[in-house]
């Protein structure tokens, strides 16, 4: 039981196509001319060599499989833990007389795939870079395509990985710019929103100290025109009443009145009050009245006054 290679075959529920590949930098040296090998995959953690496939061989598959993958023989076998290490010969058989070998270091840890140094080719049961290399004692594996995984990446020649390489640097670039993008317009949106919110408080702290300084000016004019002593008018009243009383037809003057002066107010806050009996009264309110000042008029009236803020004469 074997892998056809060269040829499609479905692993792990996928058409690849599995080459011929090479381990170990020693398997390098037997490369034929005009052969370029590429790196499939480095060091393994358990300190197997690295292995390479012809580039060739890479490019003649693909022109003659269009977009299958392709991976290397030993590249899936070890990343399916298939390779049995133990001898200094592990063969793969590809035919009844054919196949791939590995060969392992006789004098280091034949269980360590460290000591790995080679492989190659042998045909007819017969290894031509070691002649008399017995192939009795080698370790045979028999491994199927049944219930293998396919490796993380497949072949690809140094061009692809070139371009490849090349697609992610462009996509992390574009990845870069576009969070730069982001970043900027994010730091812009703040930027504007801290701008209208300063803006705003701005305008609200102008209108509270223009508000401010309107209450401020209407405080200073109360001051200004605050009474220091609340009025007492009652005199004055007392006065009136008393007036009123002897005389109902009693009233304010007006400057067209006989003895009154031109432009007149008849303010009650005027320090003066003035008024104007009934016409023909019979007594003088200034005989009743000490207070109050008179003056007969020619229409048989008298224009009375007294000092609102005197009590001289008040009864």
């Amino acid at each position: 039981m074997s892998i056809p290679l060269g040829v499609p075959v479905e692993i792990d529920g996928q058409d690849v196509i599995i080459a011929r590949d090479v381990i170990g930098t020693e398997a390098l040296g037997h490369t034929r001319e005009n052969q370029v090998f590429t790196e499939v995959e480095g060091i393994g953690e358990d300190g197997r060599p690295p292995i390479f496939i012809d580039e060739n061989e890479l490019g003649r598959l693909r022109n003659a499989y269009p977009g299958v993958p392709v991976y290397g023989l030993w590249q899936l076998l070890f990343a399916n833990d298939k390779v049995t290490l133990g001898e200094e010969l592990i063969i793969y058989p590809t035919g009844q007389n054919s196949g791939i070998y590995l060969r392992l270091n006789p004098n280091a840890d034949l269980y360590s795939p460290a000591s790995i140094l080679d492989s190659s080719e042998y045909k007819d049961n017969y290894i031509a870079d070691l002649p008399g290399q017995p192939m009795d004692k080698a370790i045979r594996l028999s491994v199927g395509t049944a219930g293998l995984s396919l490796p993380e990446t497949p072949a690809y020649t140094r061009h692809e990985k070139y371009e490849k390489d090349r697609q992610i640097t462009q996509r992390r670039w574009v990845i870069v710019g576009g969070i730069c993008v982001a970043v900027m317009l994010t730091a812009a949106a703040i930027n504007y929103a801290l701008f209208s919110i300063h803006t705003m408080k701005l305008k609200a702290f102008q209108s509270k100290q223009l508000e401010l300084q309107t209450l401020a000016t209407r405080m200073a004019e109360l001051e200004r025109t605050r009474l220091m002593v609340h009025p007492n008018d009652s005199l004055v009243l007392d006065r009136i009443r008393d007036l009123v009383d002897y005389d109902p037809g009693l009233r304010s003057p007006t400057t067209g009145d006989f003895g009154v002066p031109e432009g007149l107010s008849t303010n009650f806050t005027n320090e003066l009050q003035m008024f104007v009996t009934s016409p023909n009264i019979s007594t003088d309110l200034a005989t009743v009245y000490p207070w109050a000042k008179t003056a007969k008029t020619p229409h048989g009236t008298y224009v009375l006054s007294f000092d609102r803020y005197s009590e001289e004469g008040s009864q």
